[in-house]
């Protein structure tokens, strides 16, 4: 099996020329690996130097969203990561000429070269990838795909410079050769701990388990604010459904998406909406009917939580519930300036978000002490419309947006104004422009515990916490899941 890396951008203007015939681009770090198949995204979990050694032996296809500007084959040199902005760049040599590709409406004119729905097919696409800026790791031969559609001249002198390209990415040989390179070796031993969170088996285990957790929390003396989230699958990640990669490699299928998502709902059921006021009072909402929104989530109640990681007896796996330590200045409130901007972002086309991201990679490439967006920056088309979207909402709003906030991931606690949230003691973390999921053990914003009920203990649990009054008519309060409820314990009972 071959591999390829894919990297794609949105114009020509976001790759900087360098010295001797070299290149560079530059991605937000949530955009490494989409449109990848899942066994290799876990492989660059953690990324670090070694990380990146054995992608130096696949080619590259550099090209452009919807086909625009051109498109070349390249060899990677050498991946920074900056970790302070969340960017990665790639620094690629260029082995083929830059062959001009014209746009998809005049896709007459582009015949001559070859057929784009080929194009497309060679280079593994999947649902909206052609539209997204993003770096893919691509399980195929590059070269056997192409060579069909005769783009490049001698594509077999090009194969000979990657010898290595069918190395088993997700098996490697422990040293891996690059045709360029010497590798210095030696002998080393690493140690990885692995800690299991603990498990309970009942309300009166998981209570006691609760207070230490939060004797721990208190003992540190950050003042924070405990926040609890419950799902049915321990495998789960923090992360909302929004941005959520699909399993079978298409990418982040519903944030391409998402300003339909947004308006469709909106269009259809304008009455459920009548009340709401703000971006965010309409993402809660639909957030509680099932959409998939940029928010996660929470409870300030431990046994609610308990609930939703007990309620779907389907799931073949243990259920976990995650205890979010927050520190208290770093909690919002529904109406934010801070939330506005992030929740605004749901109105922003794919591209729009695109082009929102690489511009401001682009500044802050040109001015290392940029933090902020401001009036100087409306000449940025996707910026003033941006703008406009939030100015819609809070006229008073100045147009001044720091960009670590743009980006970051807040937690908020939201109006009482939905039986749901109320039921639920519910508060949300919302995520910004290319956020990530929260780091499985945490980070300085968020510090995260964890503890998990067995799959066969799910059901007993959900019966002591019946006894509580707490099910899914009181969880989900509706006339219909009442309804429900009732009838299960009639069921129940007549068995």
């Amino acid at each position: 099996m071959a591999y390829f890396n894919l990297l794609q951008c949105y114009s020509e203007s976001e790759i900087d020329s360098l010295e001797n015939n070299l290149i560079s681009i530059t991605y937000n770090i949530s955009r490494f690996t989409e449109y990848t198949d899942e066994l290799i995204r876990q492989k660059f979990k953690v990324l670090t130097e070694e990380s990146f050694l054995i992608l130096r032996n696949f080619p590259c296809i550099i090209c452009f969203e919807n086909f625009k500007d051109f498109i070349a084959i390249a060899e990677l040199q050498d991946v920074n990561l900056d970790t302070k902005r969340d960017t990665i760049t790639a620094i690629l040599k260029l082995v083929t000429e830059k062959i001009p590709v014209t746009s998809w409406h005049t896709k007459a004119k582009f015949i001559d070269i070859c057929d784009l729905d080929a194009l497309e097919k060679a280079l593994n696409f999947e649902g909206w990838e052609k539209t997204r800026t993003h770096w893919a790791i691509k399980n195929s031969n590059l070269f056997e795909n192409l060579e069909p559609l005769k783009i490049f001249e001698d594509l077999m002198a090009v194969e000979e410079i990657f010898p290595n390209q069918n190395i088993d990415l997700l098996n490697p040989p422990q040293i891996i050769g690059h045709i360029n390179i010497s590798i210095e070796t030696g002998f080393s031993v690493t140690a990885e701990i692995t800690v299991t969170p603990p498990y309970i088996n009942s309300i009166s285990t998981y209570i006691e388990k609760i207070k230490d957790i939060n004797i721990l929390i208190a003992n540190k003396k950050e003042n924070r604010e405990v926040f609890y989230r419950g799902h049915g699958k321990f495998s789960y990640e923090l992360i909302p459904n929004l941005l959520r990669e699909d399993p079978n490699g298409k990418g982040k299928v519903y944030l391409e998406g998402e300003h339909l998502l947004f308006r469709e709902l909106l269009t259809t059921e304008p009455n459920y909406f009548s009340n709401d006021i703000s971006g965010f009072d309409i993402l809660t909402r639909m957030q509680h009917y099932g959409m998939p929104t940029r928010m996660l989530d929470i409870s300030s109640n431990p046994l609610t939580a308990l609930y939703f990681a007990c309620e779907n007896l389907k799931h073949d796996e243990d259920g976990e519930v995650v205890l979010i330590s927050v520190k208290k200045n770093a909690i919002c409130f529904y109406d934010s300036d801070k939330i506005s901007c992030l929740t605004n972002l749901a109105k922003l086309t794919a591209n729009q978000k695109d082009q929102l991201s690489q511009y401001i990679i682009k500044c802050q490439k040109n001015n290392l002490d940029k933090t902020t967006l401001n009036k100087r920056d409306l000449k940025e088309k996707v910026y003033e419309q941006f703008l406009h979207y939030i100015l819609n909402e809070k006229p008073y709003f100045k147009p001044k947006i720091e960009i670590k906030d743009l980006k970051n991931t807040f937690c908020v606690k939201g109006r009482l104004n939905q039986e749901r949230i109320i039921a639920q003691s519910g508060s949300f973390l919302i995520f910004g422009l290319d956020a990530e999921a929260i780091p499985e053990n945490g980070n300085d914003d968020f510090n995260v515990y964890r503890i998990r009920i067995k799959k066969n203990d799910k059901k007993p649990i959900l019966d002591e916490l019946d006894l509580l009054n707490i099910n899914q008519r009181t969880v989900y309060p509706s006339m219909e899941n009442s309804a429900k409820y009732i009838k299960n314990k009639l069921e129940n009972f007549r068995v």
